[in-house]
């Protein structure tokens, strides 16, 4: 039975959640599916939870052992071992919903396109639903294939998240692919990079990704995210190398640059949140690397708005500022903000 798709689940210390992760996946059409368990050097029993399923279902599940390395090296274990006609990427600690992972895998049966987007939710501990994703995709048309050039400039395109993600396979074979090592937070190479080489995308309102929020310990908490942005930054500096050696027209070249320009923005955001000095002496350090390696994009990030709503320059005002520990925006843009924000919901824009 040709698979249809590969799961490729990077796992850490995960006993709690790896039973959970791996039963959202035994549908019926288990036999088109492939699970790639990555062991990531687990302290705890991860890896004999994980062995267990696989002496199950020997047919559809695989477990690799390895030395801790961190997200990307799972990634990178994994990637070349996959066989199915696409490929996903599922956090140990999240789940697929069954009942829509069942369709999926009959809707891969039946398409050929390069990436497909899936909605996702968040959910709870106790598995309520707390936010539903976007269905309607910025006004693009459901279970309609795409070509690149007619949704490279849409705001999903420029920075989905890794939830919705599933690229076709061979899709890696056209690019040198590998995810940094070491660090946290590399899922967002998965979500940026291979996109700038799909000719095809098609979205569906499968809500096939069950995202766990609220778990103690999560990358993605806010405190962990203000306490990390060495690791974001350094992310961010892996892209921009990759980016300046990808073989890719310029419109692709476009379209990767002002990916990466909005992931540096959200960085410096989560770094505001914080103020500390520690935090603004990596933004600065970042910012004076970004000015020697890559002058174009040092402009470009200069040039980013606080909000699309107002002129107001953001990055310019904290160089000219020299970085200042606990910067605020000044009360005079936030007052321009909420004035715009007012107008816009009494004319319905």
């Amino acid at each position: 039975m040709e698979k249809q798709i590969s799961i490729i689940i990077p796992t850490y210390n995960m006993e709690k959640y790896i039973g959970k992760c791996l039963d959202s996946l035994l549908i019926p059409e288990f036999d088109q599916v492939e699970v790639l368990v990555v062991n990531d050097g687990s302290k705890d029993r991860s890896s004999e939870i994980a062995h267990g399923y696989a002496d199950r279902y020997p047919g559809s599940i695989r477990v690799v052992d390895k030395p801790n390395g961190n997200y990307g090296s799972c990634i990178n274990a994994a990637l070349p071992l996959a066989a199915g006609r696409y490929v996903k990427v599922l956090d140990a600690d999240d789940t697929f919903d069954s009942d829509a992972f069942s369709k999926f895998v009959a809707l891969l049966g039946n398409v050929d396109d390069d990436m497909l987007i899936t909605p996702f939710v968040d959910v709870d501990e106790e598995g309520v639903i707390t936010r539903r994703d976007a269905v309607n995709y910025y006004n693009v048309n459901l279970y309609t294939t795409y070509i690149f050039e007619e949704i490279k400039d849409s705001a999903l395109a420029l920075y989905p998240t890794m939830h919705r993600l599933t690229y076709k396979r061979s899709l890696f074979d056209r690019l040198d692919y590998r995810q940094t090592e070491g660090i946290s937070y590399t899922d967002t190479e998965w979500s940026m990079l291979p996109m700038a080489y799909i000719d095809t995308i098609r979205f569906t309102d499968v809500f096939l990704y069950r995202y766990l929020v609220g778990r103690v310990g999560q990358t993605m908490a806010p405190d962990k995210l203000a306490k990390s942005i060495d690791q974001l930054f350094m992310v961010s500096k892996d892209m921009i190398a990759f980016y300046k050696s990808a073989d890719l027209s310029d419109e692709r070249r476009e379209f990767l640059n002002k990916k990466i320009i909005s992931f540096i923005k959200s960085n410096i955001m989560i770094g505001l949140r914080s103020g500390s000095r520690e935090v603004m002496d990596s933004i600065k350090e970042h910012d004076n690397w970004l000015k020697q390696e890559s002058p174009l994009i040092y402009e470009a990030v200069g040039n980013i708005r606080y909000d699309e709503r107002i002129p107001f320059l953001l990055v310019n005002d904290i160089r000219k500022k020299n970085y200042p520990t606990g910067y605020k925006v000044p009360k005079h843009v936030l007052y321009r903000l909420s004035i715009k924000i007012r107008l816009d919901k009494l004319f319905n824009r």
